[in-house]
């Protein structure tokens, strides 16, 4: 059988269920994804805070912001098959934070890794 039958089998079957069975199926993954990412900007940037770099508010309000952007993406569409980018990318912002334009760059390369 064609591979692509099989996915498009698969997502029909998908579809017809009750949006409430889709979120049942796809939530526990949203939600993991969202503490792993609230997790490892923690982790990654809390050496700066402790040095007084970086204030507790600006991490806070960056990890808002990527829960934020990551939300807008279907669940459906989140792939967390690129963690290793996620983080690499959070490592690198953690000196910029306190620059909007370039937070909020960060926020969509974060984001749209997620996205498939």
């Amino acid at each position: 059988m064609d591979p692509n039958q099989i996915i498009s089998s698969g997502i029909d079957v998908y579809n017809s269920l009750p949006l409430s069975t889709q979120e049942a199926m796809l939530n526990p993954a949203a939600k993991t994804l969202g503490e792993a990412l609230d997790g490892a900007t923690t982790v990654i940037c809390s050496p700066l805070i402790m040095l007084g770099t970086v204030s507790k508010a600006l991490l806070k309000k960056f990890s808002t912001e990527i829960d934020n952007k990551i939300n807008e993406i279907p669940s459906e569409n989140r792939d967390i098959s690129k963690l290793g980018l996620v983080i690499k990318a959070m490592e690198e912002s953690r000196y910029q934070l306190n620059e909007d334009d370039i937070r909020k760059m960060y926020v969509n390369l974060i984001a749209s890794t997620v996205d498939n």
